[in-house]
């Protein structure tokens, strides 16, 4: 625990209770740690003043060693662990992330190729956000332009924040692009787009789009983006993060394809048949990234289904022919009583919405009126992974309980309203 600049170990139990050895141990801790305390005493109690003083030098210090990591890029000594890049050693040698990885390469590189830009960096009048968004521009095709413009650009840059020089950035970007271009035939509007994926399966990536796709993403999460009430918690960057959710599951529902009118995801799962019924420890989809049980349970739900029969090492004999786990007949009577998504607080229309069975199909759920709700996408996703405990009441009232023990209801939307008793 750690009060003003003085750290405290509290134990609960004298040391005779641990035995000798445990005891020496944790007054070793105890020693180590005050004297670790003690000695960045000096670093860590600054004035504010202070603290922006520091954090010019880290900066200055940060430019330094961008120019280190160029210097090792060139040696290529980097190769002598066996790495194939320098991103791949610096990922290896320095415990870095793939994207923090390529942010120093790529720094190192400008600030070898701009020397007055590197001077700047060094001496502080930009700052290493500053030189972070120089780095994004200084691609092949801009790097003649930018060596010719680098002292305009840090007298122009330094007395900047950070968002001022993201725009002004920006602007130089579309300027160079209209001189290089000049004597070009029109371009196609520049829009990029990277995804990758993290160790635990989230989707990491960058983008860039023209102001005409940017419009379109714009309204497009507006229109998806919801807000539940003061019950929902949300930030705004996770309200974008969800509604992005929505626009993809909702396009794969409704994409142009022949077919029937109600398209479901196809998923191609790779399992061991007789651990069905149980919480299967890894299942592979078709591109072999292991899928999350939560994940498969909620396609399972509602989708478009493949049997694959497999022999007894594991090889597949044969491929079965498709078939609906929720009849298009079924889920317009679900539709017709629900009238959307029946997570408590969400109003995201049937479009948006799959059939969610109450008892999961593979727990031997069966596929009919009072085993089915609809569920967005996300909800849908989130009764899954948190396994919330749903139970369709006779007039059509949806409980929804949480292993905490906390529980909420939902009105069918779909049926016009009761009669209120005389």
């Amino acid at each position: 625990m750690i009060r003003g600049s003085y750290t405290y170990i509290i134990f609960r139990k004298p040391l005779d209770f641990y035995g000798f050895a445990v005891a020496s141990a944790i007054e070793h801790m105890y020693d180590r740690c005050m004297t670790t305390v003690a000695d960045f005493a000096e670093l860590i109690l600054l004035s504010p003043a202070e603290l922006v003083e520091a954090m010019a030098r880290h900066e200055r210090q940060a430019a330094a060693l961008a120019l280190a990591v160029a210097h090792v890029n060139h040696t290529g000594r980097w190769a002598d662990d066996g790495s194939v890049t320098m991103r791949a050693w610096l990922r290896s040698a320095c415990r870095m992330s793939d994207q923090e990885a390529a942010a120093w390469v790529r720094q190192g590189r400008l600030l070898d190729r701009c020397e007055r830009v590197a001077e700047a960096g060094l001496d502080g009048r930009l700052s290493a956000s500053q030189l972070r968004e120089l780095a994004r521009l200084h691609r092949p095709k801009y790097e003649s332009l930018m060596r010719e413009h680098q002292s305009m650009l840090v007298e122009q840059l330094g007395p900047l924040d950070a968002e001022a020089t993201a725009v002004a950035c920006t602007l130089w970007r579309q300027r160079a692009d209209a001189v290089l271009d000049e004597h070009e035939p029109p371009l196609e509007p520049k829009r990029h787009l990277t995804i990758s994926r993290a160790a635990d399966g989230a989707a990491l990536g960058r983008f860039t789009l023209d102001d005409a796709a940017a419009t379109e993403l714009e309204k497009a999460l507006g229109n998806a983006r919801t807000w539940e009430g003061s019950d929902d918690l949300r930030t705004l960057a996770e309200r974008n993060a969800d509604a992005l959710f929505d626009i993809a599951a909702f396009f794969n529902k409704n994409h142009e394809s022949s077919g029937t009118p109600r398209h479901l995801p196809h998923l191609s799962l790779s399992m061991n048949g007789s651990t069905l019924a149980d919480t299967p420890e890894a299942m592979n989809d078709d591109e072999q990234r292991v899928v999350s049980p939560s994940c498969v349970d909620t396609h399972l739900c509602d989708c478009t289904m493949h049997t694959i029969l497999r022999s007894a090492s594991g090889a597949p004999l044969s491929f079965g022919r498709s078939r609906y786990t929720v009849p298009r007949s079924l889920f317009r009577q679900v539709a017709a009583r629900d009238g959307g998504c029946r997570f408590p607080g969400c109003n995201r229309p049937v479009r948006f919405c799959d059939a969610h069975h109450i008892r999961y199909w593979r727990h031997g759920g069966t596929t009919d009126y009072g085993n089915l709700v609809l569920l967005c996408s996300r909800h849908h996703h989130l009764v899954h992974q948190q396994q919330l405990v749903l139970t369709l009441e006779p007039e059509g009232e949806l409980l929804v309980e949480w292993r905490t023990g906390g529980h909420r209801r939902s009105e069918p939307r779909g049926a016009p309203p009761r009669g209120v008793a005389a």
